[in-house]
Order: C-alpha cells, then sequence, then structure tokens
C-alpha cells in the first residue's frame, strides 16, 4: 500500500469515527498521552506468543504499555550497548 493511500484511509477512518460519535451522543475518547509527539509507528512480530502475553499482562499490572516497555527497553539498550 503507498503511504498517500494510507494517509487517505486513516482520515476517512477518523472522520467516520468522529460521525459515528456524534451520532451516538457518546462522549469522544481522549486520544493517548504523547500520541501527537510520536515520530514514527513500529510494528513488531513476535514468534512466542507466550512472551507476548505476559509483557501485555506485565504492561497492564504496572499501568503502561507496550510501547512504553519497547521503548524503555530500547532506550536502554543502545546506552550500554
Amino acid at each position: 500500500m503507498a503511504i498517500g493511500n494510507a494517509t487517505k484511509k486513516a482520515k476517512a477512518s477518523a472522520a467516520n469515527k468522529a460521525k459515528n460519535v456524534a451520532q451516538s451522543g457518546a462522549a469522544p475518547t481522549a486520544p493517548l498521552e504523547g500520541h501527537a509527539e510520536r515520530s514514527a509507528t513500529l510494528r513488531l512480530y513476535v514468534k512466542d506468543r507466550e512472551l507476548l502475553k505476559q509483557a501485555k499482562l506485565a504492561a497492564l499490572q504496572d499501568d503502561t504499555s507496550l510501547s512504553q516497555l519497547w521503548e524503555d527497553w530500547a532506550t536502554e539498550w543502545l546506552k550500554n550497548r
């Protein structure tokens, strides 16, 4: 998929969500903290499903996100490298 098409689809999806929220009368959800300042999106593929499950549970217990866990790990790894 070309980046131009992805941008168009993302804008259309956001418009549809806003339209659905307006029609239902529900309050819109707040965006993720720091979402506006992110510089990139990363998809990780994890072969070990159990590892991913444990990481999700740990993130939930620590009241954080997998993205934040990965960013913290990558920062530490780069410092120690």
